[in-house]
């Protein structure tokens, strides 16, 4: 019996069959073609500028019952005015500027890039606007801005606040101008909406009215990094410009260390106002300098005054940190001053540090990878640095690197 048993399973396997088991199930059924359409994939397409001017392609639209809209001009451009004129109750009836891609396509805005907004509150009272991106795998991504009455804000969604390194994973941050949300793929992004949180009570408390008006959405795309150069205010460098009320500059042949010409820079009368202080700036607008290997950045200062000077430097870094490095010249002296690396504070990123003694620093230690400003500068508004000297205070700068 075992060996007919036998015979009769290489029987079946001779013949092409498969034995599984007793049990084996029949033969699978061919499968039928679903009647469901699969979904076309759509193409990515660059995000162009959205600036409300004439013959622009309207890809946007304001929606909500207590919604109005119009086009205004600001500035000398156009610009678009929404309005929510009573507050919602119910998240369908917000009002909201929802921008979208033409039909059929996704927006991809690359990698690393940002998304802007210029928006400015014309009203009396601070509001919070809050600006929503959704991409084509169902993520969503809120960020948030307060902006004072009759204030302008850039609206800037970082790849931070947009989540694009880590599309579909959840991030919350609810300090300052905040996010919440799953990141978004920057690949295939299929709107942006503009909006106030009128279902929140706690937001804009009060307020059952409110306006903005936006402009100039756009992708920001990240800036170059290079490496840090020397300044030596050669007559070919242009990467440096100085700012203030009335400064007088020159280039000169004394107080030189590389090259043929330093920089002298005189500020005919002290100001009291921050935002007509002088400033030598050195790194141009939009680019971001690289430290390398270096560990400080160094310049060679002449003092050809009667009296000692002061002279500050705010480094500042792409994420917004800001250190101030600060150094006594003497009368009729040239030195070279060092922001070391505890000066720059890059041990402790972000950290806040403060020495008032000798030559010091105040501030958030800053990324030496991504250096954004360098600003050389007189406490001007400060009475008691350099108590008393208020006309022709000067100094020659040469030689700015990272060693």
């Amino acid at each position: 019996m075992k060996k007919f048993a036998i015979l009769t399973i290489a029987g079946v396997l001779a013949i092409g069959g498969t034995f599984t088991s007793i049990n084996a199930a029949a033969p699978a059924a061919k499968p039928v073609a679903s009647s469901q359409p699969v979904a076309a994939l759509k193409t990515a397409t660059a995000f162009s500028a959205i600036t409300f001017e004439d013959g622009e392609a309207v890809n946007w639209q304001v929606t909500g019952p207590n919604a109005t809209k119009e086009v205004v001009t600001q500035n000398g451009s156009k610009a678009l005015k929404v309005n929510m004129t009573a507050r919602a109750t119910e998240a369908a009836n917000i009002t909201r500027l929802v921008a979208t891609p033409p039909a059929g396509t996704v927006w991809n805005i690359g990698s690393g890039s940002s998304l802007s907004a210029t928006v400015t509150n014309p009203g009396s009272e601070l509001i919070q606007v809050r600006v929503t991106v959704k991409d084509d795998k169902k993520n969503s991504r809120m960020a948030y801005f307060s902006i004072a009455a009759g204030a302008t804000m850039d609206l800037l969604l970082t790849p931070e606040k947009l989540g694009s390194a880590t599309p579909g994973v959840v991030g919350n941050s609810w300090v300052g101008n905040g996010y919440s949300g799953k990141g978004i793929d920057p690949s295939c992004i299929t709107s942006m909406e503009f909006y106030f949180s009128e279902t929140e009570a706690v937001v804009m408390k009060g307020m059952t009215s409110a306006s903005y008006i936006v402009d100039n959405i756009k992708v920001v795309q990240p800036p170059a990094i290079l490496t840090f150069p020397t300044t030596s205010f050669e007559p070919n460098e242009t990467n440096w410009s100085v700012t203030g009320a009335a400064p007088i500059t020159e280039r000169v042949a004394s107080g030189v260390v590389d090259g043929a010409t330093a920089l002298k820079v005189t500020i005919p009368e002290r100001q009291t106002d921050w935002s007509k202080v002088t400033r030598l700036k050195i790194i141009p607008e939009g680019q971001t300098w690289d430290m390398g290997t270096a560990n400080a950045i160094t310049a060679n200062i002449t003092n050809e005054n009667d009296y000692f000077i002061q002279l500050r430097v705010n480094v500042i870094d792409a994420n917004k940190n800001s250190r101030m490095a600060y150094f006594t010249i003497p009368a009729k002296t040239s030195k070279e001053i060092i922001i070391d690396s505890v000066k720059l504070g890059t041990a402790n990123i972000g950290v806040v540090e403060n020495v008032w003694k000798g030559d010091g620093y105040s501030g958030k230690g800053v990324d030496k990878t991504k250096i954004t400003g360098l600003e050389f500068y007189i406490s001007e508004p400060e009475v008691a640095v350099m108590k008393d000297i208020t006309t022709n205070i000067s100094y020659i700068i040469d030689n700015v690197r990272a060693k």
